[in-house]
């Protein structure tokens, strides 16, 4: 798999592995590191599991074991005083340079408020208590100002500015989440089922 961000038709990340970028809509690739991201779940292999970018400065990057940030388009590159244990089914998202949030499968949600260099864990309780397995995350959507959606085994919940986290829906089943704000949120289930909370 992999995934794509963008900040115009011209400046486009990719990370599917190998983590690449284009400034001119695809006519010229190139590295988005001069190093190359290492796999340390599997060594050799270059793996940037996921990537968010706010405007053509700000980029991150995650995989096993790492997560980077760069100010300046992906010519220089910090790691993040935060690293995630051996998964690579990670989500970055965020809403601005100051405000990221990273998800796994049985990872997070961690939030960073001041570019990487801490991290809250921000998600939402466990319905069944905390002796219960902790839940599976599908997706997660951010769109600024404390707001928060989680696709979970345990439902979809949303955090409506701070917390505490409230649930929306209690199907497991959420695939994918977009919002662009509080009163427009989208998510995909199995079966085609597309939700939409105007």
């Amino acid at each position: 798999g992999g995934h794509i961000r963008g900040t115009s038709a011209a400046d486009v990340w990719i990370a599917a592995g190998a983590l690449v970028h284009t400034v001119d809509g695809g006519a010229t690739w190139s590295g988005g590191s001069p190093r190359r991201f290492v796999d340390a779940c599997m060594p050799g292999r270059d793996v940037a599991a996921d990537l968010w970018t706010s405007s053509p400065l700000d980029v991150w990057a995650a995989g096993c074991f790492f997560i980077s940030h760069s100010v300046d388009g992906g010519k220089t590159w910090e790691h993040s005083t935060y690293t995630p244990g051996m998964e690579d089914d990670f989500h970055l998202r965020g809403s601005g340079p100051g405000d990221v949030w990273i998800v796994g499968f049985a990872l997070g949600p961690k939030h960073s408020l001041d570019g990487g260099a801490t991290w809250q864990e921000e998600g939402p309780p466990n319905p069944f208590g905390p002796s219960w397995k902790p839940p599976f995350f599908s997706d997660f959507w951010s769109s600024g100002g404390g707001w928060a959606w989680a696709a979970t085994s345990f439902g979809v919940w949303v955090r409506p500015g701070k917390t505490p986290w409230v649930r929306l829906l209690e199907t497991g089943d959420i695939a994918a989440l977009w919002a662009s704000g509080p009163g427009d949120v989208w998510a995909v289930g199995s079966g085609g089922r597309v939700l939409h909370a105007p």
